[in-house]
């Protein structure tokens, strides 16, 4: 798990579970059963969350350190269109765990679109330059 998400999975834990006992009037068996099953898609998705973020070597740098500091840098360029890495997200309690990925998926995109623009505007310059120069000669 993560720092702080401990508590916070405990709490939503606890108020989820409140409401199923509710629910189920009482029932265990039922609000069990409910519970897991209203907990099993956010719990799989913080699961698949952190074993790509534990995954060793060459991998461990493409799912964890670039994405990091690629969030960083646009969190940092654009705050209020890339949100923080997917640690931060994680620990908000605005978001749900399905919820956090998939708005980092989203920054994602937005990242390599943009990344995409910027090397293809490099690249044409360069050729552009290398044109003019060779034009000269």
């Amino acid at each position: 798990m993560f720092p702080n998400q401990h508590s916070r999975t405990s709490c939503s834990k606890s108020q989820i579970f409140g409401k199923c006992i509710d629910e189920s009037r009482g029932n265990l068996t039922e609000a069990i059963l409910t519970f897991s099953n209203r907990r099993a898609p956010d719990i799989a998705v913080l699961v698949q969350t952190s074993r790509d973020l534990d995954r060793p070597g060459v991998l461990g740098v493409f799912y964890f350190l670039i994405p990091v500091i690629l969030d960083g840098i646009f969190q940092k360029l654009a705050s209020q269109i890339f949100k923080p890495n997917i640690i931060s997200m994680i620990q908000n309690e605005e978001y749900t765990f399905i919820e956090a990925v998939q708005r980092k998926q989203l920054d994602r995109i937005g990242q390599l679109v943009l990344l995409g623009g910027f090397f293809n505007l490099l690249t044409t310059a360069i050729v552009s330059a290398y044109g003019v120069l060779a034009g000269l000669f």
